[in-house]
C-alpha cells in the first residue's frame, strides 16, 4: 500500500490494525453468547464524549463493533472478518489532517475486492458522528443491495435515516430539497399569487435542514465521466392546479373537436388566467398550444387502467400512477370525470393542470455542495489528464492504491493473460459463432457470461438461439444472478451489468473447468469499462477467461477512418485486419476507442459549460422560494425568475405576426399572373408555418388578405394562418375580373384601417404588398402606416411582379414604411424565386 501510494502511515496503521483485529476476535464471541446491545451502546457513548479528534484513538474499537454487527448479519458473507487491505482503506478514509477536517480522495480497490463492504463501514461510521451519508453509484439495483447488505448495521446503530444509497440521479432528488422541496414551494408561490395570500400548505413546506454536515461517498468514479452525469440537468417539473388552471383544461376539453388557439384566446377562462398570472403570460401561451395538440388524439397512450379514481400506466411488467404523458393524463381524468367513473372533483383537479418547469440543476455542480467527497473504485490507475481535471474540480487531491487481497490474476490463463479477438464479417455469422462458442464452452463444464452492447441485439440474438442453447437465461436480478455460475449455464447481459455485479463462483465443477468464461460482444467506451467488464471473471483467485467476438460491421461504423485522418488508420478491410494477432488488434482497437473516448469527454465538458448558467439561476430560485415572505414584491420576483427558467428550457421564441398581404388586382394582373401571385401568397404561407413547425411550436400568425385595383376588397381578416392553405386562398382569391387602373392608395388605407383592429402588443403587424406596375399615389399612406405602427415594430417588404413594375416607386414606398423592396420576374421560376424572397422576409422577421 505506502509503495503504490507513496504515503507512509505503517506504524500508526500496523498498530490501529492490530488493535481492531484483537478487539474484533473479542467482539464476535461475545455477540454469539451476549448479543450486540452491550457493545453498541458502549460505542455511541464512546461517541458521544468525544469530540472528532479526541475519538482518533478509539476509531479502531469503533471500526470493530461495526463490522462484528456487518459480519454476524450479512447474508453474503456470514461470519467473514475484513481483510486487512479493507482495514488499510478504510484507515486512511478515517485519516484527519491538522486542520482537524477530514480529505476528500478516492481509493483503488479492484473489482471484486470488496469495495461495497468498505463504502458501508465507513458509511456507518460518519452516520454515528452525525453526518448525512450518501451512497452513490450507477445502478438503482447495486444501490439496493449494497444497502440491504448493511440494513441491519445501520438499523442496530439507528442511524438508517442518516445514510441513504441510491443512483445519484435520485440523490439529487434528497440533496437538492433538503433546504425545502422545490416542486412545493413553487406551488405555494403560485398559490398564493391565485389567492392573494401565503397558503399554509406553502408554510409547512418549508423544510430547511439544520446545520449538518453531509458526505457523499461514491462507489466507481466513472460515474463522474458518464453522459447522464456530467453535462446532464436534473430537471424540476411540477403541475399547477387550481380552480383558474382547472376551468382552462375544462374549455379546451369541452372543445376539442375544433379548438385553436385563438378561440382558446378569446375566452373567459384564459383572460382570467392570463390576467391571475401575467408574468407568466407567454409560458401558459406555449403550453396551451401543447394542451390543444394533445386533446386532440389524448387517448393514444399505453395500456392504462382506472383504480380508486387513479389512472395507471402499463410500464414494463407493471402498471404505475407515477408516469403521465403531457396533457393527454389531464384530458383522460377529465374523460373519466364526464363519463362519471370519477366520482370526486377534486381528485380530478389534483391531477389536471398547467405543466411548468422550476429549474435545471446541473448534475456535476451538484457534488460540489457536499462537505467531504470519498470513493472508491476499481480502475483508478487508468484514469486519463483530462479526467484527473474533472476530479480536481471537485478538490479531491487524494489519491491511493491499495494492493489486490489475491495472488496474481488467474484471468485468461491458457492464453498467456491475453484477450482473443475474433473478428465476423456479418451479423449472421457473428451470432452463429457466439452460439458454438457458447456450446464449446458448455461442452467442458463451464458458464458463459455474454454481454451485448444494449437491449435490442441482445433480444434479437436470444429470439434466434433460445431453442439452440440449454440452460439459457437473460440476467434480470438476483436469481439470474446466483445461476449465471453455475456449470453450463449461458447468461445473456447488457452492457450496464459489466460494472458492480458480483458474479461470485461458489459451483466446485465450473471452478475446476476453468471458472466463468465472459465473451464480449463490443468494444468498450474506454479503459476503465474494460477493465471492469473483465473484472467480471476470475474473481477473488478463482480462474476465468475473457474474449471479444465483434462483428466487423459495427466495428467499421464506430472505429473506421474518420475524416481527415490518415488513410487505413481505423478498421476498413477485414481482409487486412484479420491478418493481425489478438494483441495487435487490441492495441489498435485501444488506441482508436481512446481517441474517441478523448472526444467525448471534451465533449462532456463543452455541455457543463452550456449548463452551468441555467444551475446558477435556478439555485438562485430556490433561495427565493426558501426566503419567500408573502410579499407582492416577493411574489413578482419568484415570478419573473420562474418565466426566466422556462425561457431558457423552452424551444427558441417565434414572433406572432399579423401578416397583411396587399394584392394587386388591376386588369394586368388576370389570368394567369393573378395565378402565379396566390401561388406565391401560398409558398410564403407554407415556409412561415414551417418557421413555428421547426420550433416545435403551433403556427399561431393571423392572416388578412387585401386585394385592390381602383377600389379595395378584404379577402381574408383575422384569419389563423394554419387554416390558409390551397384550397381555400383559390376559392376565396378569385380574381375580381377588375378593369381599370391601379390605386395603391386605395388598398394601403384598407391595410391601415385593418392593423388598427390588430392586438399589435401580442402581434407584430407585417405588410407584404405586391404589384406588377405603379401608379400616382400610396406615399401618403405608407407614411401613416410608418407613423402610426413603426413604433409597434412594423415589417414592410414590397414585392414587385414582372419587367413593367414602377421599381423606382416601389423601392420609394418601401424606403417611407421602412421596409424592403424585392422584384421577382414573370415565368416558370416565379415560384422558386419567390420562396428565396420568402425565406429572406421571413429572416428579417425575426
Amino acid at each position: 500500500f505506502k509503495q503504490k501510494t507513496g504515503y507512509d502511515q505503517k506504524s500508526k496503521w500496523k498498530r490501529d490494525y492490530a488493535t481492531f483485529e484483537r478487539v474484533f476476535r473479542e467482539l464476535f464471541d461475545s455477540s454469539l453468547l451476549h448479543g450486540v446491545h452491550k457493545m453498541v451502546q458502549e460505542t455511541l457513548e464512546m461517541i458521544h464524549e468525544n469530540n472528532r479528534k479526541s475519538l482518533e484513538p478509539n476509531i479502531p474499537h469503533i471500526l470493530a463493533t461495526i463490522c462484528v454487527i456487518w459480519s454476524t448479519s450479512s447474508k453474503r458473507a456470514p461470519g467473514n472478518q475484513l481483510h486487512p487491505i479493507q482495514m488499510l482503506c478504510i484507515f486512511r478514509f478515517l485519516e484527519i489532517a491538522p486542520n482537524g477536517e477530514y480529505f476528500n480522495q478516492l481509493i483503488e480497490v479492484l473489482p471484486g475486492e470488496g469495495k461495497s463492504v468498505v463504502l458501508g463501514v465507513v458509511a456507518t461510521y460518519f452516520a454515528l458522528l452525525g453526518f448525512e451519508v450518501n451512497c452513490i453509484c450507477y445502478s438503482d439495483h447495486l444501490s439496493q443491495r449494497d444497502y440491504n447488505d448493511f440494513r441491519k448495521v445501520f438499523e442496530t446503530f439507528k442511524v438508517q435515516e442518516k445514510v441513504k444509497y441510491s443512483p445519484f440521479s435520485k440523490m439529487c432528488d434528497v440533496l437538492i430539497n433538503a433546504r425545502g422541496n422545490v416542486k412545493d414551494l413553487t406551488k405555494g408561490v403560485i398559490n398564493s399569487v391565485a389567492q392573494n395570500k401565503v397558503s399554509s400548505s406553502f408554510q409547512e413546506s418549508k423544510n430547511i435542514s439544520k446545520e449538518t454536515k453531509w458526505i457523499l461517498l461514491i462507489d466507481e468514479v466513472d460515474i463522474f465521466f458518464e453522459a447522464d452525469f456530467y453535462g446532464a440537468t436534473f430537471n424540476q417539473d411540477v403541475l399547477i392546479s387550481n380552480d383558474k388552471t382547472f376551468e382552462l383544461l375544462k374549455f379546451i376539453y369541452r372543445n376539442r373537436n375544433d379548438v385553436s388557439f385563438h378561440s382558446v384566446s378569446e375566452s373567459k377562462e384564459y383572460l382570467e388566467l392570463t390576467q391571475t398570472f401575467s408574468r407568466l403570460k407567454r409560458l401558459i401561451d406555449f403550453e396551451i398550444q401543447k394542451m390543444i395538440e394533445d386533446v386532440k388524439d389524448f387517448e393514444n397512450t399505453p395500456e392504462k387502467s382506472l383504480v380508486n379514481g387513479k389512472i395507471y400506466y402499463k410500464q414494463h411488467d407493471r402498471m404505475t400512477c407515477e408516469k403521465s404523458f403531457g396533457y393527454k393524463t389531464a384530458f383522460q381524468y377529465l374523460e373519466s370525470y364526464t363519463k362519471g367513473e370519477i366520482q370526486s372533483e377534486e381528485q380530478v383537479k389534483e391531477n389536471v393542470g398547467v405543466l411548468m418547469g422550476c429549474g435545471n440543476f446541473s448534475l456535476a455542480e451538484i457534488p460540489k455542495d457536499f462537505d467531504y467527497i470519498m470513493g472508491v473504485s476499481g480502475t483508478l490507475q487508468y484514469l486519463t489528464n483530462q479526467q484527473k481535471d474533472i476530479i480536481r474540480g471537485y478538490k479531491i487531491e487524494r489519491l491511493a492504491f491499495a494492493p489486490s487481497m489475491y495472488p496474481d490474476s488467474r484471468l485468461n490463463e491458457q492464453t498467456s493473460g491475453f484477450s482473443p479477438i475474433l473478428l465476423m464479417p456479418n451479423q449472421s455469422d457473428w451470432f452463429l459463432r457466439i452460439k458454438e462458442r457458447c456450446q464449446e464452452h458448455q461442452r467442458i463444464g463451464r458458464a458463459v457470461l455474454i454481454f451485448f452492447e444494449d437491449q435490442g441485439i441482445l433480444r434479437e440474438f436470444e429470439k434466434g438461439y433460445k431453442n439452440e442453447l440449454r440452460s439459457l437465461q437473460i440476467l434480470d436480478g438476483d436469481e439470474t444472478i446466483k445461476q449465471a455460475t453455475l456449470t453450463g449455464t449461458v447468461t445473456l447481459c447488457t452492457r450496464p451489468f459489466g460494472r458492480g455485479v458480483d458474479f461470485i463462483c461458489l459451483d466446485p465443477e465450473t471452478k475446476r473447468s476453468g471458472g466463468v468464461h465472459v465473451i464480449q460482444t463490443f468494444v468498450s467506451a474506454c479503459e476503465a469499462e474494460q477493465i471492469q467488464l473483465k473484472g467480471r471473471t476470475a474473481r477473488q483467485g478463482d480462474p476465468g477467461s475473457h474474449e471479444y467476438l465483434l462483428c466487423y460491421v459495427d466495428l467499421k461504423k464506430r472505429l473506421g477512418t474518420k475524416e481527415g485522418a490518415p488513410p487505413n488508420s481505423g478498421f476498413d478491410s477485414l481482409e487486412e485486419d484479420q491478418k493481425l494477432t489478438s494483441l495487435e488488434l487490441e492495441k489498435k482497437m485501444n488506441r482508436l476507442r481512446d481517441q474517441l473516448y478523448q472526444q467525448h469527454l471534451s465533449e462532456l465538458q463543452t455541455k457543463r459549460q452550456q449548463v452551468l448558467r441555467n444551475h446558477h439561476e435556478t439555485s438562485k430560485f430556490h433561495d427565493l422560494l426558501v426566503n419567500f415572505d408573502g410579499t407582492t414584491q416577493s411574489q413578482e420576483q419568484i415570478m419573473d425568475v420562474l418565466m426566466l427558467l422556462n425561457e431558457s428550457s423552452l424551444p427558441e421564441a417565434v414572433r406572432k405576426y399579423h401578416l397583411f398581404f396587399c394584392l394587386d388586382e388591376s386588369g394586368s394582373m388576370s389570368g394567369q399572373p393573378w395565378y402565379e401571385l396566390i401561388a406565391a401568397v401560398s409558398v410564403f404561407v407554407k415556409t412561415r408555418v414551417q418557421v413555428w413547425k421547426a420550433k416545435h411550436r403551433a403556427p399561431l400568425d393571423l392572416v388578412t388578405v387585401v386585394s385592390y385595383g381602383m377600389k379595395p376588397r378584404i379577402i381574408f381578416q383575422n384569419e389563423e394562418i394554419s387554416n390558409v392553405n390551397d384550397a381555400n386562398l383559390y376559392s376565396k382569391i378569385p380574381f375580381g375580373g377588375r378593369r381599370g387602373g391601379t390605386n395603391f392608395a386605395s388598398g394601403l388605407r384598407a391595410v391601415l384601417k385593418a392593423i388598427r383592429q390588430t392586438n399589435c402588443s401580442e402581434y407584430t403587424p407585417c405588410l407584404i404588398f405586391m404589384s406588377d406596375g405603379g401608379c400616382g399615389n400610396g406615399e401618403k399612406e405608407m407614411q401613416m402606416i410608418q407613423t402610426e405602427f413603426g413604433p409597434s415594430k412594423l415589417k414592410v417588404f414590397l414585392v414587385g411582379f414582372s419587367s413593367d413594375v414602377d421599381r423606382s416607386k416601389m423601392s420609394n414606398l418601401a424606403k417611407l414604411g421602412g421596409g424592403e423592396f424585392f422584384s421577382v420576374s414573370a415565368g416558370a421560376r416565379l415560384g422558386a424565386q419567390f420562396q428565396e424572397i420568402s425565406r429572406k422576409i421571413l429572416n428579417a422577421m425575426v
